[in-house]
This record gives structure tokens, C-alpha cells and sequence, in this order.
């Protein structure tokens, strides 16, 4: 991988549209590095499903095919994502896709959990009002946060997965 964090362009946005593509670049995130048979294999898809959109995901430089590797009847690519941290603009286009992110986001708690019930894996959902000042001081605490963990990673520690949807919820009450 290339760069710790990665801002999209319009292209790259265009193609990350397809929730299967956000699913497959997150996976592929997670992994740092793999043939599209462990990727289909951890994601949950079938490989023959992941072929048109690795070569999309490729084009657009999302990721990169670093290696090869000889299976059973031919040699296999590895691919590995240009990033470990994609931020992902608000917009219209990229919203859409926000159900492929929390999907790989529930995923990961759940295999997880079953990896090991009592670790210190942390879930939280929380609905509250706050006035314009705290949202803005919440949202700047949030991307602190994003940058602090980006900041710490080595590749000695534990693979860490975190997800934050802030969304306010205006004309609620």
C-alpha cells in the first residue's frame, strides 16, 4: 500500500458507486493483500462475481495488482489497495454506497465476536440532540480521532477496523 489515507476524485467516486466495489476495496483493505479467491472467500462472494469489478477498481487506481502467484492450473494476481484509509466525500453519488460500508462494518463485528466473545470489540450507536456548536465540535473530535489512529499504524500491531457514520438527523425530535 501506498498512502495511509486517500481522498477521492470524481472517477474514482463514479466507481466506488457499486456497493459490490466498496464491499470489495474494503475487504481488500482489511486484507492488505490477496488473490481475488481469498478476497471472494472473505467477503463472501464468489471470485467469478469479483472479476469485473477488480479490473473497474483497478482502472480507477483504487487498487493495484503487486504480484503474481502459481495456483492449481495458472497464475493467480494479487492485488493490494492503494490506501489504508479512504475518505469518502459527502455527496449525492457517494452516499448511495453507505450500505455496502456498514455491511462490511457489521461483518467485522460479528466475525469478531466469534473469534473471540470476550475481547474488546466496541459497538455503539448513540441518537441524541445537540445544538450547532456541539455537532461541529463532535464532527472536529471525530476526524481527530480518524487522524490519531491513522498516525499510530505499524505494521507490528493488531488490525483495527473503524467506521463513523455522524449524520444529523435535522427536523427530528
Amino acid at each position: 500500500m501506498h498512502k495511509k489515507r486517500f481522498v477521492l476524485n470524481d472517477e474514482q467516486i463514479a466507481v466506488l458507486n457499486s456497493p459490490a466495489r466498496q464491499e470489495i476495496l474494503f475487504g481488500l483493505i482489511q486484507l492488505e493483500r490477496a488473490t481475488v479467491n481469498s478476497l471472494a472467500a472473505h467477503i463472501g462472494r464468489t471470485p467469478k462475481s469479483l472479476y469485473h469489478h477488480i479490473r473497474q477498481l483497478e482502472e480507477a487506481h483504487l487498487i493495484l495488482r503487486v504480484a503474481t502467484q502459481r495456483s492449481v492450473a495458472r497464475e493467480e494476481a494479487i492485488y493490494a489497495p492503494v490506501s489504508t484509509s479512504v475518505r469518502i466525500p459527502r455527496n449525492k453519488q457517494s452516499i448511495e454506497g453507505v450500505n455496502s460500508i456498514m455491511r462490511q462494518a457489521a461483518r467485522e463485528q460479528i466475525n469478531a465476536f466469534e473469534r473471540n466473545p470476550s475481547d474488546d470489540s466496541l459497538l455503539m450507536r448513540i441518537s441524541l440532540k445537540l445544538d450547532k456548536n456541539d455537532q461541529d465540535a463532535l464532527r472536529n473530535k471525530l476526524r481527530d480521532i480518524s487522524e490519531w489512529i491513522e498516525s499510530r499504524a505499524n505494521s507490528q500491531g493488531d488490525r483495527i477496523s473503524l467506521t463513523i457514520a455522524f449524520a444529523p438527523l435535522e427536523g427530528e425530535n
